[in-house]
C-alpha cells in the first residue's frame, strides 16, 4: 500500500528528476499468505500479513496502480483477506467539483438597423440593349416557351 511519493531532484546540468514510492507490502508468500487464481486472474492477499524485509522503496517505473476490496464471502474466515484489483492508469486529474452558474442566453430583442425592401418599386419591365420592350409576368413559364422564345431571338 501507498504511503508516500517522494520527488529527487539532481540539480547538476540538466536537471532530472525521478520519483520514488515508498510502500507497506503485503507478505507475497504464494498459497500461504497470497493466493493467485489462474483461472479467474485474481489474487488474494491477507491484509495482517505484512513483509517483513524492510524494502519500503520502488521506482515509478515499477509501480502498477491497483485497488482492494474486501474479499466477497459471506464466511467469516475470509474477512482478512483483500481481492486485489489491477487498474489501467489514466492521464486524467480529478478536478474539484465546482457549482455550476447558471446564465441565461443573451438576446438582442431591437436590431441595430433594419433593411427594408420596398417591393412597389421592383421593374416588371426591362428594355432590351437593341430597344425593343419585353413585359415580365409574375406567373411562371413553361420551358417550352422559354425554349421557343430563345430560337425566336437567335434568328434575329
Amino acid at each position: 500500500m501507498l504511503d508516500e511519493i517522494l520527488i529527487l531532484e539532481y540539480t547538476r546540468f540538466p536537471i532530472k528528476k525521478t520519483a520514488l514510492f515508498k510502500c507497506d507490502w503485503f507478505d507475497p508468500t504464494l498459497n500461504i499468505v497470497t493466493i493467485v487464481h489462474q483461472r479467474y486472474n485474481i489474487v488474494e492477499v491477507n491484509r495482517r500479513k505484512r513483509l517483513s524485509v524492510y524494502e519500503p522503496f520502488i521506482l515509478e517505473m515499477q509501480a502498477a496502480q491497483v485497488y482492494f476490496c474486501n474479499y466477497p464471502s459471506l464466511k467469516r474466515d475470509k474477512v482478512d483477506w483483500l481481492v486485489v484489483c489491477k487498474v489501467k492508469a489514466r492521464p486524467l486529474v480529478d478536478m474539484p467539483q465546482v457549482p455550476e452558474i447558471r446564465q441565461e442566453a443573451f438576446q438582442d430583442d431591437v436590431p441595430e438597423h433594419l433593411n427594408i425592401i420596398d417591393t412597389e418599386d421592383i421593374l416588371t419591365r426591362l428594355n432590351d440593349v437593341e430597344g425593343t420592350l419585353v413585359d415580365l409576368d409574375d406567373d411562371e413559364e413553361s420551358p417550352e416557351e422559354e425554349t421557343q422564345i430563345d430560337s425566336e431571338e437567335e434568328e434575329f
